[in-house]
């Protein structure tokens, strides 16, 4: 029930509005009264009614007064103003204080009560409107995501001013208040192989338990290849300290859960501008992965651009680069496996800048070659036998002898062989996941009349984790699920309202939302025009 309180100095008609109204009947509850605006003042501070009927004219503290004195401290309570004067000034200073009702003495019974339900009735559409909008927030939580994604990407491809920065980050509720700034990639994969092959295995519980307790890191973006986050603080000491405790709390998490770290840090910037440095040298140091450490416990280092991974971690992989003789065939596999387009050129950089001493040899640089070219053929031959690949990286005699004489041919020559075998890969993923989008578009569009659709059914039905195909999903369609999802059903509700004469009510069951009222308001939100607006307009 709403709350009414009553303040009135005339006691005849305070008495007769409290007790010739049925309040209970009416559905009110009627919690106090008093006879001026000093009397009533703490009385409603305490009892924190929803609609507050005053005189205007009153001892002490008037209506106005106490009006003011309410909206400070009560700002959601509703006003209704009783008046014995005509005068404009009057009811112009009520307009002014958002007073909900100005009425006019005497009035009955009735007619106040007219004047009540309507009072009330706003109210509770004001308290559905904030039930729908955190509903609506929540579902779109995922949405609000990716648009965070594609804000953090325009930072790092130099298309945002400063100003437009942080003017952004307000419109998306991000804090990027700080003074010092650095970027981190991180990847955790289960111990297990058998949950690292054609299944994702990243946890994301781990990472999301962590940022909910330390605010200064911010999730910029989720992939497969690895989550990217941001680093702020208001000090490099305290960047430091924000750092070395995610880490540790990260590091600890991921053991109870069996599941190993890799990643990057980048540099310390200064600008929020200049996230995209941190983030190179970020993917630098994480590319450094393949090259730079060996597993020990199956935990693997985390590395900083400027050590890459000389740190001392107990427990933690350990920087491991003497055998400058020797090209470490596994590396390359590991890479071919895992890698990205984006690693090749600090994978070569790491490689021969191990074998540097002996690179003068043109023998040795043949066999260098020649290692390359057959561990990338035997990763290929095991993909498929892809015919373009062969005749265009086929090596002979002739080709080996032009290329080991030239510095800048081999490490084309590499750079092409290794972004090509990538690409292969990459792309029986691609046709993979292809499928697999067709299957839950399809699915979708099967079942979007059900309410309870959800984004782990729909992963079920594919034969992922919720987790990995949220990722693939918005990757490959540019849109979340609840994105793609919303699209479809008010796209629906659109055809459905110009198309038919079904009432509102029902094309809201139809295209999956129970509650009308919350259809209607999510409606407006995505078109700006109410689903009856829209029927009228002369939309297509």
């Amino acid at each position: 029930m709403l709350k009414v309180f009553l303040v009135e100095d005339e006691c005849v008609v305070r008495e007769g509005i409290k007790n010739n109204v049925d309040w209970s009947a009416n559905g009110f509850d009627f919690c106090g009264e008093a006879a001026d605006g000093e009397l009533a003042y703490p009385m409603i501070m305490d009892r924190k009614p929803d609609i507050i009927i005053t005189d205007i004219k009153m001892p002490f503290i008037d209506g106005l007064e106490l009006t003011r004195l309410v909206r400070d401290e009560l700002p959601h309570a509703r006003i209704i103003i009783l008046s014995g004067h005509e005068e404009f000034q009057y009811a112009r200073e009520a307009i002014k204080l958002g007073v909900s009702e100005y009425l006019l003495k005497p009035i009955n019974g009735a007619d106040l009560m007219e004047s009540v339900k309507r009072v009330a009735d706003s109210i509770m559409v004001e308290k559905n409107e904030k039930i729908y909008l955190k509903k609506y927030q929540e579902e779109m939580k995922e949405n609000i995501y990716h648009q965070h994604r594609l804000f953090f990407k325009k930072i790092m491809g130099n298309h945002l001013s400063s100003v437009e920065i942080f003017e952004r980050s307000k419109e998306l509720g991000l804090d990027l208040n700080g003074l010092v700034f650095k970027v981190m990639i991180i990847k955790s994969d289960a111990l297990n192989p058998r949950h690292i092959d054609g299944k994702e295995s990243d946890n994301p519980e781990l990472l999301s338990s962590i940022l909910a307790e330390i605010k200064q890191v911010i999730l910029i973006e989720k992939g497969i290849a690895g989550n990217v986050l941001l680093i702020k603080a208001d000090s490099e000491e305290k960047l430091q300290e924000v750092e070395e405790e995610f880490l540790e709390k990260y590091i600890a998490l991921a053991r109870e859960a069996g599941m190993e770290l890799t990643g990057g840090i980048g540099l310390v910037i200064h600008r929020i501008s200049d996230i995209g440095r941190s983030y190179q040298e970020a993917e630098k140091a994480y590319a450094s992965r393949f090259t730079k450490y060996k597993y020990k416990n199956r935990i693997s280092e985390i590395y900083d651009a400027s050590t890459y991974g000389q740190q001392s971690k107990e427990g933690l992989a350990v920087f491991d680069a003497r055998e400058l003789c020797h090209i470490d065939l596994k590396k390359t596999e590991l890479f071919l496996k895992q890698g990205n387009l984006s690693d090749i050129n600090h994978f070569i950089d790491d490689i021969l800048q191990e074998i540097e001493e002996v690179r003068q040899s043109q023998l040795f640089t043949q066999y260098i070659l020649m290692d390359f070219y057959l561990t990338t053929l035997k990763f290929v031959e095991n993909l498929s036998e892809d015919e373009a690949f062969l005749m265009k990286h086929q090596m002979d005699e002739s080709k080996l002898n032009q290329l080991s004489g030239e510095s800048a041919s081999i490490e084309s020559y590499i750079h092409d062989l290794l972004k090509d075998a990538i690409l292969l890969r990459d792309s029986r993923h691609e046709d993979k996941y292809a499928h697999l989008i067709h299957m839950a578009k399809k699915y979708i569009e099967e079942n979007y009349a059900r309410d309870d659709l959800s984004l782990n059914d729909l992963a079920a039905h594919v034969g992922l984790s919720p987790n990995h195909f949220s990722t693939v999903f918005s990757n490959t369609t540019g849109k979340s699920f609840i994105r793609y999802l919303t699209d479809v059903r008010v796209g629906e509700a659109k055809t459905l309202l110009k198309c038919t004469d079904m009432r509102c009510s029902n094309i809201a069951q139809m295209v999956g939302y129970k509650d009308p009222h919350y259809f209607s308001f999510l409606f407006k939100k995505e078109e700006g025009l109410s689903p009856m607006q829209y029927r009228g307009e002369g939309h297509v």
